[in-house]
């Protein structure tokens, strides 16, 4: 999570609202995390939210509300985005192959329009079964896993009947988002400029095609997925896309069988030690500390 807040900052982002699970959050390596998180209320707020009384839709309520909130009180925040913490916004520059993280300016890429849809790309354990606290001291997450899904689960618009990229709109707008991958209002485009409507129609450009800006999805490694389904929300609760431990392992089997089509996609890997080092000069840590955190998470 100091990772992933270090690298959004890198980029442009300012401002960091977690949606904070209170009943999950109570273990030492939560309470640890928290506490850095405190360190810098400039940068982060949390929102404490009870998911043991509530399903996905609500917590889409808590971000429309959020959002309501940004408008009515004219806070200078100029754009909103909802993503998973295992989510990245990522600028996809194929020209430059330099270290120096820079995100395409918002307003010249929105061109107009209210919000931009963005397409999303799995990314799965590359081989991996569990990554150790000593790796994970070394790097962020992100530079291990860089093993994409190449055909099948590639998250993008008019690819599957279902809609399963995500939004990032101005504030000051007519938009608004109805769920995690839809909305209603205002004018939608892709991050190349190109209008979008909620549906393909035929003779328009492949809505799958590379954009200026996406999403990367990482699933985690089998450990990982294990992790969730062990210890996330049942299906009971609404929580449709809640992790299985038996398609956890057929998955992870099935990547490293070569039974899913990968490609190895170092487009964000590249920016692990700028990464790294800003997240330990954003929160006043020493890789001892970051190290000693990893580890505690490895028990969970």
């Amino acid at each position: 999570m100091l990772d992933r807040i270090a690298y959004h900052h890198l980029i442009g982002v300012d401002c960091f609202v977690f949606v904070l699970d209170q009943r999950r959050s109570l273990s030492r390596a939560s309470l640890e995390l928290l506490m850095q998180l405190r360190r810098r209320p400039d940068l982060v707020a949390l929102l404490p939210f009870d998911t043991n009384q509530t399903a996905e839709h609500r917590l889409m309520d808590a971000s429309a509300g959020l959002l309501h909130y940004l408008r009515i009180r004219r806070l200078p925040v100029e754009h909103y985005a909802y993503i998973d913490g295992d989510e990245y916004l990522v600028p996809v520059d194929a020209a430059s192959p330099s270290d120096a993280v820079v995100l395409p300016p918002l307003r010249h890429m929105l061109r107009g329009a209210d919000a931009l849809y963005l397409h999303r790309w799995d990314f799965g354990g590359a081989g991996y079964a569990r990554l150790e606290p000593a790796q994970l001291s070394q790097q962020p997450l992100f530079a291990w896993l860089t093993s994409r899904d190449g055909e099948q689960r590639r998250a993008c618009v008019g690819k599957t009947a279902a809609i399963w990229g995500k939004m990032l709109g101005r504030v000051d707008s007519g938009w608004r988002p109805q769920t995690m991958h839809g909305w209603a209002g205002g004018r939608m485009a892709l991050p190349n400029g190109r209008p979008y409507g909620p549906y393909n129609t035929a003779g328009t450009p492949d809505p799958c095609e590379a954009q200026p800006l996406t999403i990367f999805h990482f699933l985690g490694t089998l450990a990982d997925c294990s992790r969730k389904a062990r210890l996330g929300a049942p299906a009971s609760h609404g929580f449709v896309n809640q992790r299985r431990e038996d398609r956890c392992r057929q998955r992870h089997a099935d990547e490293t069988s070569g039974a899913v089509r990968v490609v190895q996609d170092r487009t964000l890997a590249r920016y692990a030690n700028a990464t790294r080092t800003h997240a330990l000069e954003l929160f006043g840590m020493q890789p001892a500390d970051l190290a000693r955190l990893m580890s505690l998470y490895a028990n969970v």
